[in-house]
């Protein structure tokens, strides 16, 4: 599958967030199938949630964008919609390791089911990046990706600034000498090819997902709509499931504490986040 020509682009220089946007956007009289795929794009989110509900701080510098498509033209079936968060995690992952030198690039994980973390020298996770797929009745994905890329987070409140990091904070030779464009076109490149190994290679996409997972060899209580479940976490499932104690679970937002990850993360939090 190669990177996508898109039939529409929107730019804003500011918005509530792309994926509520995009929501109204396709139940418009005027939107049409040819209208897909589409790019959302904005410079900066001024109102809006994440998941379950959640609010972000989404200062201008970061990269945010959602991006609409059909399922039926992915071939992506609705139970493998989770899947599409996990292989955007990745996608993001490679992104950092096309772009950043070692050790720095080696650093970077998956935090199941939706966050991209760096493993600081204070042993603690820092958020890079959040995730939030919505699957619309009507059989449209909208992936929403936020990434701290131009901003600080000395611009972000008193009480997250330690729960962050940015790129440009991280390597500022690198964050600050490109554009958000040339960033986000070699983001699409990659992404695109890791939404394709769904259907391609799908066990091969769930192992490198697994091999990345923070919450590996962690005790874990993941908070789900039936309450709370703790457990020894051995990583993911063939299907993309995190285990605990050997039993899948689908959904959730999970905290873990251990001499591995010993960060806590019972509430997400971020700079850039898609919002919903």
């Amino acid at each position: 599958m190669s990177t996508p020509l898109f039939a529409t682009r929107l730019d804003f220089a500011e918005i509530d967030s792309t994926n509520r946007f995009a929501r109204r956007w396709v139940e418009l009289p005027s939107f049409s199938w040819g209208d897909l795929p589409a790019l959302i794009v904005a410079q900066r989110q001024n109102a809006g949630e994440g998941r379950q509900g959640k609010c972000w701080h989404s200062p201008e510098g970061c990269l945010m964008f959602s991006v609409v498509f059909s399922r039926e033209a992915t071939q992506i079936p609705l139970p493998k919609t989770p899947l599409v968060g996990l292989a955007t995690a990745l996608a993001i992952v490679d992104w950092v390791r096309f772009w950043l030198p070692e050790p720095l690039a080696s650093k970077f994980g998956i935090h199941w089911p939706n966050d991209v973390y760096f493993l600081a020298e204070t042993g603690k996770f820092q958020k890079l990046s959040g995730i939030l797929v919505e699957s619309l009745a009507s059989g449209i994905l909208v992936t929403g990706v936020g990434i701290n890329l131009h901003n600080s987070v000395r611009q972000a409140p008193d009480f997250l600034r330690s729960t962050l990091v940015t790129l440009a904070d991280l390597a500022p030779e690198v964050g600050n000498a490109h554009s958000r464009e040339t960033f986000l076109e070699t983001f699409l490149e990659i992404w695109w090819q890791r939404i394709g190994e769904i259907r391609s290679d799908e066990k091969k996409l769930i192992q490198e997902i697994d091999a990345l997972c923070t919450q590996k060899n962690c005790h874990v209580t993941l908070h789900t709509p039936r309450g709370a479940v703790t457990g020894f976490c051995r990583g993911l499932a063939s299907d993309g499931a995190i285990l605990l104690d050997g039993k899948p679970y689908y959904c959730g937002e999970s905290s873990e504490e251990s001499k591995k990850n010993p960060s806590t993360a019972q509430v997400d939090r971020g700079i850039g986040e898609p919002m919903n």
